[in-house]
């Protein structure tokens, strides 16, 4: 199962770069990001897909979708100064909450 999740996390981190490289393509008028970020996308979901041999679907699409948005959002903040406003910063705390409690349903019953 350790293993499953070290696949999500290095699955995430490869949708969090590859979501830089698709903001620096320019809409893909700029190839070599863009095709970092096809690279990048394409191992992310290989890796993705080797995880859920070891976590259920349901689970795994919740932390790589949550996390990634979260992630991917504060790595944008950070990079291309976009905004974080306090109604983002809400929605991803309800984001982050809904996984943690899918996750808790998962272990708890």
């Amino acid at each position: 199962m350790l293993m499953g999740y070290l696949m999500l996390s290095a699955s995430i981190a490869l949708e969090i770069i590859a979501m830089q490289f698709l903001k620096a393509s320019d809409g893909f008028r700029n190839l070599k990001p863009g095709l970092v970020f096809i690279g990048c996308m394409m191992l992310c979901f290989f890796i993705f897909s080797k995880a859920l041999l070891l976590i259920p679907l349901g689970i795994a699409y919740a932390i790589w979708g949550g996390v990634g948005a979260a992630a991917t959002a504060a790595v944008a903040h950070f990079l291309f100064k976009e905004p974080l406003t306090r109604g983002m910063v809400l929605g991803i705390t309800f984001i982050v909450g809904g996984v943690a409690l899918l996750n808790a349903r998962a272990i708890i019953g």
